[in-house]
């Protein structure tokens, strides 16, 4: 069977990859929709609220802390967040150890957080060890992280983040 390879499109065939390409176009530009938004909500939540005033275990700021970076580091798609946002018993969650009521390390290594990282981490009085190595994190680090006194393990290696180290991270003299 002999090909003809010199032969033009036909016209009908010509005005269905037109229209295709302006649908593909029209659908690049738009971009997906937005999910609804439920009564109540705005569209920045992003995860259900969590009531540190419940927590008995650690101090509320510190609380509200770990739910601050589990917000602006989209946990809800963290690749492991066991008992985060789902007990009152923050010591318990994973990447989670406390000491004498307060939480002394944050590990949560190559787990897919991706975003800034609060301020409220500041709130951390007594953390000792840092750990948010490999991730997607993004944006500059907050100066209240020099708040962060009793820090003598700091790791934020292989992330995405940017601009000068804030001059208040000189305050963490135990590194």
């Amino acid at each position: 069977m002999k090909h003809n390879h010199n032969r033009k499109p036909t016209t009908t065939t010509s005005a269905a990859w037109h229209i295709f390409a302006m649908l593909l176009l029209a659908a690049l530009l738009v971009g997906p929709s937005p999910s609804p938004v439920r009564a109540g909500e705005s569209q920045t939540d992003k995860s259900p609220q969590f009531d540190c005033t419940t927590v008995t275990e650690i101090p509320v700021a510190e609380c509200e802390a770990l739910v601050a970076l589990y917000d602006s580091t989209n946990g809800d798609h963290w690749y492991w967040k066991d008992g985060w946002l789902q007990t009152d018993t923050p010591c318990s969650w994973l990447g989670i150890t406390c000491d004498a009521g307060h939480v002394t390390k944050l590990e949560l290594v190559t787990n897919l957080l991706r975003g800034a990282l609060p301020p409220e981490l500041g709130n951390l009085a007594e953390l000792q060890r840092l750990d948010l190595t490999e991730n997607y994190l993004t944006g500059p680090l907050p100066g209240t992280l020099g708040n962060l006194s009793h820090v003598s393990f700091f790791s934020l290696f292989l992330n995405e983040l940017t601009g000068p180290l804030p001059p208040e991270l000189g305050n963490m003299t135990s590194l």
